[in-house]
């Protein structure tokens, strides 16, 4: 394929500093021998060394090669028209949402002109972090959040080249780009090594995640083929083979199930995809789920790290407008919004058993789970995040010392789990619990347990509960200390989908953000109220 063509320059570009990019340009006698003309050359870029191009190639490799760096010398270069390009217009000016403070570290969010949220955590350190976060709510068990998560990687309208991004990446100072998906988002990062490669990269990622190519034999290689033996393949459908049958998953699919009935509802779907409806899925439904959801106005940009706000918030002006998204089109368009209705009650007390393949028969796991407090009401819920600590955490919390460090035990260990969903939950799990003597009388021991537990004030050990406080206000500085980028945005992201308002006011986001004042206001609290 030819080229991309490269936007006209811009005389005003030299006037202010830009970050530019790396690249190998196409040799002129290479390309002449070729019967194209070589790119143009500058003092900006750098050829790689002649080694390179001169090692022994197989009959036609070498061209092979050389097409493949005009390719990517083309794009890298269209990359840099891209950032060098007409100046943004002063008009469309981003929208400062809320200003707040987490554990000293400042950080503003913003609004873009085509909708997108826009956080940067001021932090300090050598590292930059970006998070872009889509709220995806799954309406069957065919996967397709986790499945436009894969599809989005190879290539977009502007760079339509699978690899492109994470070479790109690896030149930028970067280890490479990642992504995951939740039961409620999916989630893109980007981590850089100063703000010139971050920057640089930006633009580039924003177009594969809202502009991918999402072509058919993309979809048939990574998601689902019969290959020539006649088995199922692909990577999506290989990845979920090896879960669909795990322990874990299985359990974590029950509970969402019992927690969050109802048809309609979201939380109880697979959101990376059953082996048997992965199978019915077609690239139509991909690039229909893509333009109900990946829209700038259901984009989060998390950016974590020591880079100039208004390069930040330029960056991002001059994607949307060169982008077309503020003249129209996705901008304009009905977004979908996810998780806006009502979430379905847990009415009743429910029992299921959840059989899974193991080496192991004799022993088995335990769930106990309870429908929790809704989003906003944070105090409560990090009450009950202290709380569960309480119980489960140490040799001397009252589930640990009765159940597993007992002369007796009936299990090998127990934690605590929550879902952060619209409505939360909370879960206690007990592992190697034996099946024969124990399993099914596990939830009405456990519930004695915690009744003789927290039964009144005199039963509460205020000693333990203040130790338990003080470790975890630790163990929450600490986290964001080493990882502030992390820490924060997970509670922003959470935020974003479940009460997007919050962005609206100071006061609002650093409720959600910030904990640790809700730890000192139950450090006053009094057994009675535990």
């Amino acid at each position: 394929a030819p080229p991309p063509p490269l936007l006209p320059p811009d005389n005003r570009a030299a006037e202010r500093p830009r970050p530019s990019l790396l690249f190998a340009s196409l040799p002129a006698a290479a390309a002449k021998e070729r019967g194209k003309s070589a790119f143009p050359a500058s003092s900006a870029n750098a050829s790689l060394p002649r080694g390179e191009l001169s090692r022994p190639c197989p009959r036609g490799g070498r061209f092979k090669v050389l097409r493949f760096l005009a390719r990517c010398g083309a794009a890298l270069i269209l990359l840099r028209a891209v950032l060098d390009d007409n100046p943004v217009s002063e008009a469309r000016t981003m929208e400062e949402l809320a200003a707040i403070k987490v554990k000293g570290v400042p950080a503003r969010a913003y609004r873009s002109g085509a909708g997108m949220t826009v956080v940067h955590i001021a932090s300090k350190g050598p590292l930059v972090e970006g998070f872009l976060a889509i709220p995806t709510e799954a309406r069957d068990n065919k996967g397709l959040p986790h499945t436009l998560e894969h599809l989005i990687f190879l290539g977009s309208k502007t760079f339509p080249f699978k690899g492109l991004l994470d070479m790109m990446a690896n030149r930028c100072f970067s280890d490479g780009t990642n992504a995951w998906t939740d039961v409620d988002h999916t989630c893109y990062t980007l981590t850089t090594a100063g703000q010139d490669g971050f920057l640089s990269l930006l633009p580039i990622y924003l177009d594969h995640i809202l502009n991918p190519t999402l072509t058919e034999h993309g979809f048939v290689t990574e998601v689902y083929h019969k290959t020539h033996e006649g088995r199922d393949g692909g990577v999506v459908y290989c990845e979920m083979e090896a879960r669909n049958n795990d322990q874990d998953d299985l359990i974590d699919n029950a509970l969402r199930q019992l927690l969050y009935p109802g048809k309609d509802c979201g939380y109880n779907k697979e959101t990376g995809g059953l082996c048997a409806d992965i199978r019915t899925l077609t690239n139509e439904e991909v690039r229909n789920y893509h333009k109900l959801y990946y829209n700038p106005k259901n984009l989060l940009l998390i950016v974590s790290g020591t880079v100039d706000t208004e390069a930040l918030l330029s960056s991002v002006r001059s994607f949307e407008e060169r982008s077309g998204l503020l003249s129209g089109g996705k901008a304009h368009g009905g977004a979908l919004k996810p998780w806006s209705s009502a979430v379905p009650c847990l009415q009743a007390n429910k029992i299921r058993r959840v059989e899974f393949p193991s080496e192991e028969t004799e022993f088995g796991q335990f769930v106990l789970a309870w429908a929790g407090p809704p989003f906003e009401d944070f105090l409560t819920r990090t009450a009950i995040d202290v709380l569960l600590t309480y119980l489960t955490k140490s040799a001397i919390s009252p589930l640990q010392a009765a159940l597993v460090e007992s002369e007796d035990p009936v299990a090998s260990a127990v934690w605590y789990d929550t879902y952060s969903f619209k409505r939360t939950s909370m879960m206690l799990h007990f592992s190697g619990v034996s099946v024969a003597e124990h399993l099914s009388s596990m939830g009405e021991m456990v519930l004695k347990l915690l009744s003789k537990s927290l039964k009144d004030a005199s039963s509460i050990d205020m000693n333990h509960m203040k130790r338990v406080l003080k470790n975890y206000r630790s163990t929450e500085l600490l986290n964001r200390e080493m990882n502030p980028g992390g820490s924060v945005s997970k509670c922003m992201i959470d935020a974003f989908i479940n009460s997007r308002h919050l962005f609206s006011s100071s006061e609002a986001a650093a409720s959600a953000a910030e904990n640790l004042q809700h730890l000192e206001t139950l450090g006053g609290w009094k057994s009675e109220q535990w």
